[in-house]
């Protein structure tokens, strides 16, 4: 037999290993298939590897990555505990950001696949206990959503069709797409409550419950990662691109304050950390429109300040809006900057430098 096919065969009698692991396992099946000891060497180095990427791309938030790094190391060795409990983890971590139930799958069977291999696995059984608290109270959520034709019918009383724009049709519309659909996120789960009550209050509160669904997480725009490697401010960004990136390694996080009437800014990412040697501040920021007022140009000056309250570097003005940008009455925008700053760094000021807002209905 070929050494690639005794080491298939070795890889093919691991994955179909029923047993509690035991000192004697591997070698009782090397045995058995003919695999060489310098072979089995081979095999835990590249293993090896794959986790110690996997795990750096853990730490970095790079989930995919690290579940295709961890998937490698499963395939050449699919009984090792360390390889299976970091994916079950890794699946874990996927399934709370977007609560896809494929990776709760990937999650429950590589915690079952661990405590098949050791049947008093502790930590294997922690985290199945905690997918099927999650998954419980998922269903008791869904089993006492409201009835969304009383919703439809009330909207239907409540407004007349020629004084519901597009936009709003749009948001309630997606809004009932929600409602509809299983909710996984604890913070959703208040926020369809309170949009519920609201529907029930008056027209104003209305619009101000569908403003709260763009803070859903899924519904809010993602920060970007800007360019590496110099000072840079940044205005919008494009979605669906990952926040971190393994050439920054990031340190402390930096709070962020701001106050301006009707602006709020979320800081997803507010840290001090080193590029290249060098001490590098990055902030993503989300701006939501909390005034009954189109902002059509927003400008930002960002501060950084030491622990005395002193700004040590100015960033103005940070551009949020590009022309033509309306953040509209309950919307998202965000932005993003990365700049060389020295490890004095201890909080940041966020101030409005240029603003134009207008009434939802003005003529201008």
């Amino acid at each position: 037999m070929a050494r690639a096919s005794i080491i298939e065969a070795y890889i093919q009698r691991l994955l179909a290993w029923k047993q509690p692991i035991t000192p004697s396992t591997r070698a009782t099946i090397a045995a058995e298939v003919g695999i060489t000891q310098g072979e089995l060497d081979a095999i835990q180095l590249k293993v090896e590897g794959h986790i110690v990427r996997g795990l750096n791309h853990q730490e970095f938030d790079l989930l995919d990555r690290a579940i295709d790094e961890l998937a490698q190391a499963q395939a050449l060795d699919p009984i090792n505990l360390e390889v299976l409990h970091t994916l079950a983890d890794i699946y874990y971590q996927r399934y709370q950001q977007d609560s896809s139930q494929a990776y709760g799958q990937q999650a429950l069977l590589m915690a079952e696949r661990c405590i098949e291999l050791k049947p008093n696995d502790k930590r294997a059984q922690a985290l199945i206990k905690d997918l099927e608290n999650h998954t419980s109270a998922q269903i008791s959520f869904h089993q006492t959503k409201p009835n969304i034709f009383i919703l439809i019918g009330f909207l239907e009383n409540a407004f007349s069709p020629k004084k519901i724009s597009r936009r709003t049709k749009t948001k309630i519309a997606l809004l009932i797409v929600f409602l509809q659909q299983p909710v996984v996120y604890p913070q959703a789960v208040a926020s369809a409550a309170a949009t519920v009550a609201v529907f029930s209050a008056s027209v104003v509160a209305v619009m101000v419950g569908l403003a709260n669904l763009d803070r859903i997480p899924g519904f809010a725009d993602a920060a970007t990662e800007p360019k590496a490697g110099t000072e840079l401010a940044e205005g919008p960004s494009s979605p669906d691109k990952p926040v971190s990136n393994p050439a920054f390694d990031p340190g402390p996080n930096i709070p962020v304050t701001f106050d301006h009437p009707g602006l709020l800014i979320e800081p997803r990412l507010s840290r001090l950390g080193e590029y290249e040697g060098e001490d590098y501040y990055k902030l993503h920021g989300i701006v939501i429109n909390d005034s009954g007022q189109e902002v059509r140009m927003l400008k930002l000056k960002v501060e950084m300040l030491d622990g005395d309250g002193v700004a040590i570097s100015t960033i103005n003005p940070v551009a949020v809006t590009d022309p033509g940008t309306i953040i509209w009455p309950g919307d998202t925008q965000s932005f993003k900057l990365f700049h060389k700053i020295t490890p004095d760094l201890i909080s940041v000021r966020v101030t409005v430098t240029d603003i134009e807002q207008y009434e939802l209905f003005s003529s201008k």
